[in-house]
């Protein structure tokens, strides 16, 4: 099973115990005490595979009641976490991972008092966060290293704090596993139009981020974005997110309206057995992988007003619409907006506007 090494790391981070567990500074105190006293570097991360593991193993696992412990103690685990590490990739483990949940011995696991799943999800992302740190420190001011890898990992944890110990009660659990993420979007306008080299169109920069507002995290779910004509996807969007689902003809239904206008839409999933979860306050940017969308020239629409619909979809919790509009501002630079009920008569309306006249001007 686990090598004399990480049975030290366990024994020691048994040792420890639960109590306090939350108690940031004395938790912190405590971790800082074992990686010591097994001999690890403070001022950064191994770089070597059995080095990091154990040293996540201290990180994540201090404090951590210990039949959680012992799911890291298979060699099936720590294998599939080598061969992420060697690979550099967040969803290489993803067949070994379901193939041992679904083993005798995995789904042993499932009869403790947590999840499995969401305990290697994790540890995953703490992981993820070391690993970054191992690789880069050496880029790192050497008086810089502690405080910033430890900031990270704390940063890390907190997003990952186990929510059922903030529960006052078993009957809330109940209710929680019943309840899904609160999702919530944010979107922004990062970088104004860039002309193309093709005439009469030019790119905007469109940023998004999605984050949970409730104590529950998404452990698999999808944005679809729906873009009205005659705003389409840029190439370059649909090169950068090549798992992303495409439609190049649909359209993008508008309540009141008997007329379809002309979209496009994409849609992006994000899952844990891919190494992706969004946790309750931390804003999944997609990497910051940027959306780009290209729009007439201002030549041709110098005020247009364009639609855009997002949808947000979620384990246990029903799908999430909202719509919004693109306008320049006083500046003249163009902003994004979530449309209100209060707004929703007089943005439609521009928008056929816009609409109506781009397919004049461009015969689309």
């Amino acid at each position: 099973m686990a090598t004399p090494v990480l049975e030290m790391v366990i024994g020691a981070i048994i040792e420890m115990g639960v109590e306090g567990v939350w108690e940031t500074a004395k938790r912190r105190e405590k971790v800082l005490d074992i990686l010591k006293r097994l001999g690890f570097d403070l001022r950064e991360p191994p770089a070597d595979f059995n080095g990091l593991y154990a040293y996540t193993l201290v990180e994540y696992g201090a404090g951590k009641p210990e039949q959680i412990i012992d799911l890291f103690r298979h060699e099936i685990i720590k294998d599939a976490f080598r061969r992420a590490f060697e690979q550099q990739s967040r969803d290489v483990f993803d067949t070994e991972i379901e193939a041992f949940l679904g083993s005798d011995i995995g789904r042993s696991f499932y009869q403790l008092d947590y999840n499995p799943k969401q305990e290697l999800v994790r540890f995953q992302a703490v992981f993820n966060e070391l690993t970054g740190r191992a690789r880069t420190v050496p880029e790192v001011r050497q008086d810089q290293k502690l405080e910033d890898i430890h900031r990270a990992v704390e940063q890390v944890l907190d997003s990952l704090q186990d929510f059922s110990a903030r529960k006052s009660s078993e009957g809330l659990h109940k209710v929680e596993r019943l309840t899904g993420a609160e999702l919530v979007l944010r979107m922004a306008i990062s970088r104004n139009l860039q002309p193309l080299r093709r005439n009469w169109w030019s790119r905007l920069q469109l940023n998004v981020a999605v984050t949970s507002n409730n104590a529950i995290c998404s452990d698999n779910g999808a944005l679809k974005l729906m873009v009205a004509r005659p705003v389409v996807f840029s190439e370059y969007t649909i090169r950068t997110f090549p798992e992303a689902y495409f439609e190049l003809s649909t359209g993008l239904p508008l309540p009141g309206y008997d007329d379809v206008p002309h979209a496009q839409s994409m849609k992006i999933c994000w899952g844990a057995t891919q190494g992706t979860v969004i946790f309750p306050g931390d804003w999944h940017n997609f990497y910051g992988k940027p959306f780009f969308l290209e729009v007439p020239d201002l030549s041709l629409l110098p005020n247009p007003t364009y639609l855009l619909s997002a949808e947000l979809f979620t384990v246990n919790s029903p799908p999430k619409g909202i719509y919004y509009s693109i306008q320049r501002d006083a500046e003249g630079d163009f902003g994004i907006d979530r449309v209100g009920p209060g707004d929703y008569d007089s943005r439609a309306e521009s928008f056929w506007a816009t609409y109506h006249s781009a397919r004049e001007k461009l015969n689309n």
